[in-house]
């Protein structure tokens, strides 16, 4: 039982570990979408100044242009990965948490051991009990 305590214990620290994890993962996912939504808007602002600018500077935006694009697959590639973090995260609390349902049947299995061996200590009480008697009669005999 206090090696399942423990075992639980460890669980429930591991559990907290991925949830601030988990949390952090989150706020991730937030900056990378704000950063992906600042470069779209950078990139069609980009579009618009080359439309407006003479054929030198387009060549300039278009590159820049094409910046961008490549640093919003990026983002997306990392938004993809944190995805599959955030997946795994959430499948390892589940995992942590049926943990927590083994310590639940531990408990109850140990207050049924206590219910069975109630009435088997009686029995040996009253066993023990009756051997002091004899062995007191026994001895007042002789």
């Amino acid at each position: 039982l206090a090696e399942l305590k423990s075992t639980a214990s460890e669980d429930l620290a591991k559990l907290q570990d991925m949830q601030r994890e988990l949390a952090q993962v989150g706020e991730l996912r937030a900056l990378c979408e704000e950063a992906s939504t600042a470069a779209r808007e950078a990139g069609e602002t980009a579009s618009a100044a080359a439309r407006d600018a003479g054929e030198g500077t387009e060549a300039r935006l278009a590159a820049l242009e094409a910046q961008l694009k490549s640093g919003l697959e990026g983002l997306d590639a990392r938004i993809a990965a944190d995805g599959v973090a955030v997946k795994k995260l959430e499948d390892a609390v589940r995992g942590v948490q049926s943990g927590s349902n083994l310590r639940n049947l531990v408990e109850a299995l140990a207050q049924k051991m206590d219910a069975e061996m109630g009435p088997l200590k009686r029995q040996l009480d009253d066993i023990t009990a009756q051997l002091n008697d004899f062995l007191s009669k026994g001895a007042s005999a002789t």
